[in-house]
């Protein structure tokens, strides 16, 4: 965790985070396909630049795991605790198109509704019932969704890659049926 930062944000704000690594660090956390593009600047300090020219771009975001935002005491959270077709993938780059960013506009614009901020837990290769890209949604409800200060609704949009990805990467001890799917689904419910 970072100190806190004082900064106002308005809402669906773009924020850029800057990490200095002054050694070698081996990435313990990446969001590969975060359809942003991300700056890496030659060697030095940069951060508290914004007119570097960046030695290359990445897709990907790289150590930075989470953005806390506090919002006022009237505002409520719904998370997304997805896979790909959540995380974005297919959507178009640096444009926040991906079905939550959608959502989340659209539940902004409605001003009869409480307000609520989308937080967006797809990870692209994740399961519902086995653990791949990231610990599978079993696993990582308490976490990205129960331990969320406001949260008040949860969609789970998982299960696909359950069936999916067994198959496609020669992994048959960890077939699924629609049987086991709905069970882990009522028990996330």
């Amino acid at each position: 965790l970072s100190d806190a930062v004082d900064l106002a944000l308005p809402d669906l704000a773009d924020v850029a985070i800057s990490l200095y690594l002054p050694g070698d660090v081996a990435i313990r956390t990446e969001h590969t396909f975060a359809m942003a593009t991300n700056l890496v600047s030659p060697p030095g300090d940069f951060t508290a630049r914004t007119d570097f020219a960046p030695a290359r771009t990445a897709d990907g975001v790289y150590l930075a795991t989470d953005l806390e935002v506090a919002a006022r005491e009237d505002w409520r959270a719904l998370v997304v605790l997805g896979d790909s077709i959540s995380d974005g993938i297919g959507s178009t780059m640096d444009a926040h198109q991906r079905w939550p960013d959608h959502l989340a506009r659209r539940l902004l614009a409605e001003r009869r509704l409480p307000r609520t901020a989308v937080i967006n837990q797809g990870i692209a290769g994740n399961r519902l019932l086995h653990d791949w890209i990231g610990p599978r949604a079993l696993a990582r409800f308490d976490r990205d969704v129960l331990a969320r200060p406001g949260v008040r609704h949860v969609i789970v949009q998982q299960g696909l890659n359950d069936f999916g990805i067994p198959a496609a990467f020669d992994r048959p001890a960890e077939e699924v049926s629609a049987d086991d799917v709905i069970a882990g689904l009522k028990q996330i419910i």
